[in-house]
């Protein structure tokens, strides 16, 4: 199950593991293991989540195994020990209602990618879309991160660690038009995103569980960007070129630094967001050069 010891040493060198995953960490037997599984869902675990809420979807979708996936990016801090509690309460609840096959966790990230995407060019990404906040970005990374794992493992399915968004969504980075950009990412990879229906209750109950679910405090995993879109008095605005940091800079160079990944290739992080970023002067640099 959830080992702290090897957690805690990835989560201090922070590897790169999201196209190349160490064997150490996830087996070729143990890839060819899975692949085996007719309807595997990967889960994204990052807080406390609304643990009857994911019954529910596990129980309306039934899959046939659960892997949890934990990721870092390098700004996350939190308790470990919360954290392992969490899996094993997750994992009991799984085998033992649902009769559904729970997985050892697993652990992706790839700083150098979250850097490229999120920290690199905040100053071109304000200019440009008038905005700073990582957090948009973050959740793509996060949903990219698992792609090459799910082509490695032949799985389609992802359960986010997020809720699904309504119109009055209280987290700026899981709102509809958000989330419609992470569907269109990951439905162009073949991927599938369930979100756990926050609409499943009633009254009090969902009122309660929604409150609980939305406050930083009850996070097991929290990050130093956290709340940051807010303004003083805790209000929040989305930006009104959102759909343009989507469609002209996210979306194409996450897209970019996925389809080299999944071919094998090298990839350059900060060069492909840059090329994302720089295509016009590129090809006017190019003439220029012809010409001379």
């Amino acid at each position: 199950m959830f080992n702290k010891k090897k957690y805690l040493k990835i989560i201090a060198e922070k590897p790169d593991i999201f196209g190349n995953i160490p064997e150490s960490i996830l087996s070729a037997e143990k890839i060819e293991e899975l692949r085996q599984i007719p309807r595997l869902a990967i889960g994204e675990i990052y807080g406390v989540p609304d643990i009857e809420g994911l019954m529910h979807l596990l129980s309306a979708k039934q899959p046939d195994a659960f892997l949890p996936t934990v990721s870092y990016t390098g700004t996350e801090y939190g308790s470990f020990d919360a954290l392992g509690q969490l899996l094993k309460s997750i994992k009991k609840t799984v085998e033992k209602e649902l009769r559904i096959y729970f997985l050892e966790p697993l652990l992706v990230g790839s700083p150098g990618f979250w850097w490229a995407l999120n920290g690199r060019f905040m100053r071109e990404l304000s200019d440009r879309f008038g905005f700073i906040n990582p957090c948009f970005g973050c959740r793509l990374y996060s949903f990219a991160l698992r792609v090459p794992l799910c082509k490695k493992l032949n799985a389609s399915i992802i359960i986010p660690g997020d809720m699904k968004p309504d119109n009055d969504d209280s987290i700026i980075f899981t709102s509809l038009p958000a989330v419609k950009y992470y569907r269109t990412l990951m439905l162009s990879f073949g991927i599938e995103l369930w979100y756990v229906d926050r609409n499943f209750q009633t009254g009090n109950a969902k009122k309660n569980s929604r409150n609980f679910h939305e406050n930083p405090k009850n996070r097991i995993l929290r990050c130093t960007f956290e709340d940051n879109y807010r303004k003083i008095d805790d209000s929040f605005e989305n930006s009104s070129k959102l759909n343009k940091y989507f469609e002209v800079f996210a979306l194409p160079a996450t897209g970019r630094i996925l389809s080299r990944t999944l071919s094998g290739a090298d990839v350059d992080y900060v060069k492909e967001a840059s090329d994302t970023l720089l295509p016009v002067e590129k090809a006017k640099k190019k003439k220029i050069t012809r010409r001379a």
